[in-house]
C-alpha cells in the first residue's frame, strides 16, 4: 500500500483478500443498528455489503481527517461512480449472494439514505450513548500500544453493544515493522502492540467481551502484513 493512497485498496479489481473479508466478516452483519468502529475513510465499502439488510449505519474513526474524507465519499457517491470505480465489487457481492439482487441506484440509495452518522470518536476514552447490534472493526483494534490498552478498547465496545449484539473483528499481523509501518504506529493507524491469536485469546478472556470463533488466515498479497485473524465475539 502505498504511502500517499493508504485507503486507494478499495478500489478495482476486487482482491481475494478483499473477497475474504466480505465473506468471513460483512456477510455476517445483522440487525437494524450498525457500527463501523474504526471505519477510516472506507466504510462505505464495506457497507455495500449490508446496506440491504440493515436500518442504521453508523461510521466513527479516530482521525477526523478520514470522517471528513468518508463523509464527501458518501455525500458524493451516485450510481455512475459506483459502477465506475465498484462494478467488480458489486458484481462479486451479488454472485456470492452476499447481497439481493440490486441496481446500483438501490444500493446507492439504501446506502445514503440508511448513514445516520459520521463522526470522530477515540475508542480508549470517548463516550458514546448509541449501542448496535453488530459493531466492525476492520483493521482498528489493534491500533494500540499495550494489552492493557487493548483490553480498554474492548471493554469501552462491550459498553457499545446491544444485550445480544456481537462484534465482527479483523486484525492485520506485520512482520517486523519497516519505516512505513513505524509511521503508521506513530500516526495511530497501526499499533505497536500487533497481537497474535493466542495474546487475543488472553485479552479476550480478561474482557467483558468472550468469542465465539477465532481464526487465523495466511494473506500472502499483503507482503509485510501476512496474517489476518478474523473474530466474532459477543458480551459476557
Amino acid at each position: 500500500m502505498p504511502d500517499t493512497c493508504y485507503f486507494d485498496f478499495i478500489y478495482e479489481p476486487i482482491t481475494p483478500f478483499r473477497k475474504l473479508i466480505f465473506n468471513k466478516l460483512i456477510s455476517k452483519v445483522r440487525g437494524q443498528k450498525i457500527l463501523d468502529l474504526g471505519c477510516g475513510q472506507v466504510g462505505h465499502y464495506w457497507a455495500f455489503g449490508y446496506q440491504d439488510k440493515v436500518e442504521m449505519i453508523d461510521f466513527l474513526d479516530y482521525h477526523q481527517t478520514n470522517i471528513e474524507i468518508l463523509s464527501e465519499k458518501i455525500t458524493s457517491i451516485n450510481p455512475e461512480k459506483l459502477e465506475q470505480n465498484f462494478a467488480d465489487t458489486i458484481k462479486f457481492l451479488k454472485d456470492s449472494k452476499t447481497i439481493s439482487l440490486q441496481s446500483y441506484q438501490e444500493i446507492t440509495f439504501n446506502l445514503v439514505s440508511k448513514v445516520r452518522q459520521i463522526e470522530t470518536f477515540n475508542f480508549l476514552k470517548d463516550k458514546w450513548t448509541e449501542k448496535y447490534d453488530t459493531i466492525l472493526a476492520i483493521e482498528s483494534l489493534e491500533c494500540v500500544n499495550t494489552e492493557e490498552d487493548f483490553i480498554l478498547a474492548l471493554n469501552n465496545t462491550a459498553k457499545l453493544l446491544e444485550k445480544n449484539g456481537k462484534l465482527l473483528a479483523l486484525i492485520l499481523r506485520y512482520n517486523l515493522p519497516d519505516n512505513y509501518t513505524k509511521k503508521l504506529i506513530s500516526e495511530k493507524m497501526e499499533g505497536g502492540l500487533n497481537p497474535n491469536q493466542k495474546q487475543l485469546e488472553k485479552m479476550f478472556e480478561n474482557s467483558d467481551l468472550s468469542l465465539d470463533w477465532i481464526k487465523n488466515i495466511p494473506v500472502p498479497e499483503l507482503h509485510n502484513y501476512p496474517e489476518a485473524i478474523f473474530l466474532e465475539a459477543k458480551l459476557k
